[in-house]
């Protein structure tokens, strides 16, 4: 185990690795990697999904390993450095310019915080008429 590198998910849910994703296997796994810096709200996301888990497997899952290959392929002394900069950042102010709120947003809803909490919208028709 390295301080930076991708973190494998559970067992159950490596069966469902693309054979790109499976690179990240052969890595050393870290303590922390560049999703946990993009997706850190995980928790707000799942939350009211009527299967989180399956959410997680399709739709979150692929972009956390999506982004953790991007930075495996790119990655240098120096990208860690910065890395473990922003991370030390984050842990401090709670704030991080990686965020991803795309799945965030669902039907009726809007984004009402950097932390992804899921609001209900007002109706914009009604909003429009005196």
């Amino acid at each position: 185990m390295s301080l930076i590198g991708p973190r494998p998910e559970a067992e159950r849910l490596i069966r469902y690795y693309t054979p790109e994703q499976r690179q990240l296997l052969e890595q050393t796994p870290g303590l922390a990697s560049m999703s946990q810096l993009v997706y850190p709200h995980e928790v707000e996301i799942l939350r009211g999904h009527p299967d989180p888990e399956e959410f997680y497997r399709q739709q979150l899952m692929p972009k956390k390993l999506a982004v953790d290959l991007d930075y495996e392929r790119h990655r240098t002394f120096f990208s860690d450095l910065r890395l473990l900069m922003e991370l030390a950042f984050f842990v401090i102010l709670g704030k991080s310019n990686r965020l991803d709120r795309s799945l965030c947003s669902r039907p009726a809803e809007r984004i009402a915080s950097s932390a992804c909490e899921i609001v209900p919208q007002t109706n914009s028709k009604s909003a429009e008429q005196p």
